[in-house]
């Protein structure tokens, strides 16, 4: 499952970015089900959530990037803009 996500606000606006989830684990889709119900969607199955998902086609979201144990770029949902808040995001040297 792939993500398109675009900056909105801060030194990366409207930079475009890639949220991906390889769905290749019980951990993997667990962590996709968790992110989802932050965000209000609960799916059984990925035709639930194909029924589901045009409700979240141009929300903002908050999400935090991090580096994973592999070394890749990877991106957390925290919620919706406005439950998270607007607490400016700590800056970290990534390299882009």
């Amino acid at each position: 499952m792939v993500w398109h996500l675009r900056v909105v606000d801060g030194p990366y606006q409207s930079v475009e970015v890639e949220k991906k989830s390889h769905l290749t684990s019980d951990k993997a889709i667990e962590r996709l089900r968790s992110e989802l119900k932050i965000l209000g969607v609960e799916a059984k199955d990925g035709e639930d959530f194909e029924t589901k998902k045009q409700g979240l086609i141009g929300k903002r979201i908050v999400v935090e990037a991090d580096i994973n144990d592999h070394g890749f770029l990877v991106y957390y949902i925290k919620g919706f803009s406005d439950d998270v808040g607007t607490q400016q995001p700590q800056q970290n040297n990534l390299g882009w």
